[in-house]
């Protein structure tokens, strides 16, 4: 290490100084060597009275203070800094030097409080061991402690919205603190809604709690509501999320003012982060989906069919994101990151004389991209989740029989598109007559010949009549359904599953012979017929005709656009951490505050936006929300937002010292 590194690390490090020199020294204490770096530094500027603001002083106590940095390799690294006692020739007072590097009363940088900070979850002496090892800081428990109790005591003021007593104090004492005039943003306006109608601000405070007060001193209200409107105004970045939420609604709902952005106001990304990774995956998974749970309760959502599915989240294979998954696909090209699942309640609701399928999130999960469907729907649909008579819509990805009769056990209900190849689907095509081609037989050749003798035998035999009636799902594309009833399938030990099979046709746009179908194995069918395809959706209720099957299965798709959405005008993909509990915070609060955004939907404020996207919805409402924009009045207790009329009022009313107040106030 030469001296050249060291001057371009004090650089880096203490821009507002001057490097005069260093010294290096090395000791062996209890026989462990300890090597130190120590720099000398200098004023850099001129030094200004901070009550007067001039130059006219001169240096009254020359002193110095050393602050402990963190390491530099395998060394500890001090630093000496100016530390004079000036008087001022203009204002005649003392003053001492600031040092820029420290907090007031501090022997340790800021930089080593921001490691304290960033693991203050861990104990004291765990993380004055990890300063000890990691970055050559002796600091003792004690220490560690004294500041992890003094995080945050004096970042926020409290301030109660009472318009009755800011109004009584305001003209006795003639004074306010603030007055300013701001346009409520459309974020700002869905969550008031939300607030009244369902009181999200108890939702969030009674299922993502805190579980070390000691660590996270604000509400745990605070940091979710801040992310929900955050991922409403498409802000990602964790030191965004105080300044996204403006509503005085809300703030007052959890208790602290953030509209002053005084210095005193400190709300670092690392607050945040505390309060995020304090939870693991699975804790935050539970807690998210107790609180989708009562959500759904409060918005009187009684849905009785659920839609399953799952959208992988692709992130960059170069970056270390914990717990990330990798798969392959056809092409052998591989892929990194997760798989969020969710299950959506819906429910058809009529608005003046028209449907609406409304889906609520009801329940959310986050697994490596690697885990197959089948996996994940053994452990994500719990019976609890259901009651009797439900209905889970699922993929074909999902298709499990031993599954499907579990739930049809507990009187729960699926529809699931047969595979192609199942025996299901072949079972059925069977038995209306269409030829099938055993497939179990590896030999193309061999294959191709019993099938011949098999299609040459059932046509000397008459087919069975069968019924088509036009898909009422896509009447114009000439596709056919018909119903398959009573199919049944041995589960083992001795249980027995009965199904319902819709078999859709599709005319074929040119006739295939037999011999295409064994010119190439790879993408085969297992059927022939020289004029249509087939495909199957079945379900263990018993009572769907088929056109209820396809008309409910069609609703599956509504998903694909919720997944969509989550996407391009969400932000889901957007991760700015490697963290896993990070990661899902940010996606489950995605899916809750889209969720939110539906509910806002079914309310009298909200109805008139039925099918429109969140970007629509913020275009259509902000210039109506700036024609009605309100000022915000606060004193040192209490706040209050009026109308520009009612202000103008309250303006128009007060006295002569009370109305020059207002107006320095709003400066």
């Amino acid at each position: 290490m030469n001296d050249k590194q060291l001057v371009n690390l004090f650089k880096i490090r203490y821009p507002d100084y001057t490097y005069i020199s260093h010294s290096i020294s090395c000791k062996i204490i209890d026989e462990i060597e300890q090597k130190k770096i120590t720099f000398i530094a200098g004023n850099k500027g001129t030094v200004i009275c901070p009550i007067c603001k001039t130059h006219h002083h001169y240096v009254n106590t020359k002193k110095e203070r050393v602050v402990i940095d963190i390491g530099y390799k395998d060394y500890a690294v001090d630093i000496k800094v100016p530390f004079d006692i000036y008087y001022c020739k203009s204002c005649k007072k003392f003053f001492s030097q600031d040092v820029s590097i420290v907090p007031k009363g501090s022997k340790f940088s800021f930089e080593v409080y921001k490691i304290i900070e960033d693991n203050s979850l861990l104990s004291s002496r765990e993380i004055a061991h990890k300063l000890s090892r990691y970055y050559k800081v002796k600091i003792s428990f004690d220490q560690v402690n004294e500041h992890i109790r003094g995080m945050g005591d004096e970042d926020v003021k409290i301030l109660e919205k009472n318009k009755q007593s800011l109004e009584q104090e305001m003209h006795s004492d003639n004074y306010v603190s603030k007055v300013t005039n701001y346009s409520q943003n459309p974020s700002d306006y869905i969550l008031d809604v939300l607030e009244d109608e369902f009181g999200i601000v108890a939702l969030a405070g009674n299922h993502l709690k805190s579980k070390y007060p000691r660590a996270v001193k604000y509400p745990n209200t605070l940091f979710v509501i801040s992310a929900l409107s955050a991922r409403m105004r498409e802000q990602i970045a964790t030191y965004m999320y105080p300044f996204s939420l403006t509503s005085a609604k809300l703030i007052n709902s959890i208790g602290y003012n953030i509209l002053d952005k005084s210095k005193n106001i400190r709300f670092a990304a690392s607050t945040f982060l505390r309060y995020i990774y304090q939870y693991t995956k699975e804790e935050l998974e539970i807690n998210f989906n107790s609180l989708l749970k009562e959500l759904n309760h409060k918005g009187n959502v009684s849905s009785r069919y659920f839609i399953v599915d799952s959208t992988q989240i692709v992130v960059n294979k170069e970056i270390a994101y914990e717990n990330k998954g990798m798969v392959r696909n056809a092409n052998n090209e591989t892929s990194y990151g997760y798989k969020l699942t969710v299950m959506y309640g819906i429910e058809t609701r009529t608005y003046e004389g028209f449907e609406n399928d409304l889906l609520i999130p009801a329940k959310v999960s986050l697994d490596p991209i690697n885990i197959s469907d089948v996996n994940i729907i053994k452990s994500f649909v719990n019976i609890d989740d259901l009651k009797e008579g439900d209905t889970l819509i699922l993929d074909r990805g999902y298709t499990d029989i031993k599954y499907a009769a579990k739930l049809s056990k507990a009187n729960i209900n699926v529809i699931i598109p047969a595979k192609k190849g199942s025996n299901i689907l072949l079972d059925g095509l069977s038995s209306i007559g269409v030829d099938i081609i055993d497939r179990t037989i590896k030999n193309v050749s061999q294959t191709k010949e019993m099938f011949l003798e098999k299609y040459r035998n059932s046509h000397k035999s008459t087919k069975p009549k069968v019924h088509w009636r036009p898909n009422p799902v896509y009447p114009k594309d000439n596709q056919e359904i018909t119903l398959v009833d009573n199919l049944t399938y041995s589960v083992g030990t001795g249980e027995m599953i009965k199904v319902r099979l819709a078999i859709i046709r599709f005319k074929k746009s040119y006739k295939t012979s037999i011999d295409k179908l064994f010119e190439n194995d790879e993408n085969i069918l297992y059927y022939y017929d020289e004029d249509y395809y087939y495909a199957g959706i079945y379900t263990t209720n018993m009572n769907l005709s088929a056109e209820e099957i396809v008309i409910k299965y069609k609703k599956r798709m509504k998903i694909e656009n919720k997944f969509r959405q989550l996407k391009q005008e969400w932000q889901l993909e957007r991760l700015y951490s490697k963290r896993y509990s990070y990661i899902s915070f940010h996606i489950f609060s995605t899916v809750l505050a889209l969720g939110l955004f539906e509910l806002f939907k079914t309310t009298k404020a909200g109805a008139g936006y039925k099918t429109h996207t969140i970007k629509t919805v913020k275009g259509l409402m902000e210039s109506e929300l700036k024609e009605n924009q309100k000022v915000f009045v606060a004193n040192e207790r209490y706040f209050n937002d009026y109308t520009m009329k009612d202000f103008l009022t309250l303006f128009q009313f007060a006295n002569r010292k009370l109305q020059n107040n207002m107006i320095q106030a709003s400066e």
